[in-house]
């Protein structure tokens, strides 16, 4: 979390009170409500952050400074966090895509109680099947990445139900007794139309039952 407690409005204030003093009675009370929002602004927007598509180049998701509608003020808006991911990781689902192009992952610099920021999960649901069920899985959110593994082998789209496959096949995954419970589905996808979900789901098979 980030050490905003003891910053207060009245130290933002502190150098316009010369400014105050020399205003007309009558308007200085109207001036303190205008320089007491800008400063509530600047104390939300300090605190907090959003996700943000890097425009042209290798298009790096992105954690910026400030609230993605507070851009205007100034001092904010700068990278806190390369996250690692490009849009070459994101799901190919259209709405989760778009929230994340259109700036609509954002939030406050709290942890969570399993000790990291919330920006982790919204970043997870805007990802493909391998690179979300793998970073649910460095986070401890087991449940998660499992529901993803179980929907994205039960996908119409091919591409989802190959990366299921693959993900179980490799570690973290096939060296979890949790992974066997999604046995019965690669059994499935042995007869599955689309020759590499057969191949990765037979290779997944042999690795689970190898460990």
């Amino acid at each position: 979390m980030r050490p905003w407690r003891g910053l207060q409005v009245k130290e933002v204030l502190a150098p316009a009170e010369h400014w105050l003093r020399r205003l007309p009675a009558r308007t200085r009370l109207g001036a303190k409500l205008v320089l007491a929002l800008l400063a509530l602004l600047y104390l939300l927007n300090w605190s907090g952050y959003y996700l943000s598509l890097e425009p042209g180049g290798a298009r790096r998701i992105l954690v910026r400074s400030g609230l993605p509608f507070l851009r205007l003020l100034p001092g904010f808006d700068r990278v806190v966090v390369d996250t690692g991911y490009t849009a070459a990781d994101l799901t190919s689902v259209t709405p989760p895509r778009l929230k994340l192009a259109r700036n609509q992952h954002w939030g406050f610099w709290l942890y969570r109680p399993d000790g990291y920021h919330h920006w982790a999960d919204q970043l997870a649901e805007a990802l493909a099947v391998q690179p979300q069920v793998l970073l649910l899985w460095q986070l401890g959110q087991r449940e998660p990445a499992l529901s993803a593994l179980h929907q994205g082998l039960a996908s119409s789209d091919a591409a989802s139900r190959r990366a299921a496959s693959q993900v179980l096949s490799e570690p973290p995954l096939v060296d979890s007794t949790q992974a066997l419970e999604l046995v019965p589905q690669l059994l499935a996808a042995l007869d599955d139309s689309d020759a590499p979900t057969r191949r990765l789901a037979a290779q997944a098979l042999g690795a689970l039952a190898a460990r």
